[in-house]
């Protein structure tokens, strides 16, 4: 499957499909190609590993050139820069934009105890490890 994604990347760095889109979710080239990065840097082939490091170097470069248009874009690009070992000198500023576009009156505001809880899924990036220490770094498959 990671050989066939990797072989599905365009030029650019980016995954586009196309009409095989399932709108809302999966419409955009952001989170297709944050989730085919995260597919490559964990299952990718262990043979493979440079070319699998050079597609996700690319699709890292594509994602933090990417104009976010919405909520889920902005969420994607974030998380995708993040799997992809972006470090926090680019993390932080797409995070702080993440919480700041976030409103009071957003859907199942009234389930959240405060703005803070609200805020709390998109304010966890402002502190990152750094990428020599994370766990998600390529490794071999069925590697722990």
């Amino acid at each position: 499957m990671a050989a066939n994604i990797a072989a599905s990347q365009s030029a650019n760095g980016s995954w586009h499909v196309g009409a095989a889109a399932r709108p809302p979710a999966e419409e955009g080239d952001i989170f297709r190609t944050a989730v085919c990065l995260r597919a490559l840097k964990v299952y990718g082939p262990p043979g493979r590993r440079q070319e699998m490091e050079d597609r996700i170097a690319r699709a890292r470069q594509w994602l933090q050139a990417a104009t976010p248009a919405t909520a889920e874009d902005r969420n994607m690009q974030l998380l995708g820069l993040y799997w992809g070992g972006a470090g926090a000198k680019i993390l932080k500023p797409l995070a702080k934009t993440i919480v700041a576009h976030q409103l009071p009156d957003e859907p199942g505001a009234s389930m959240m105890a405060s703005r803070k809880m609200r805020m709390r899924p998109a304010s966890r990036f402002m502190r990152f490890p750094s990428a020599s220490n994370r766990s998600d770094r390529i490794r071999p498959c069925g590697a722990a």
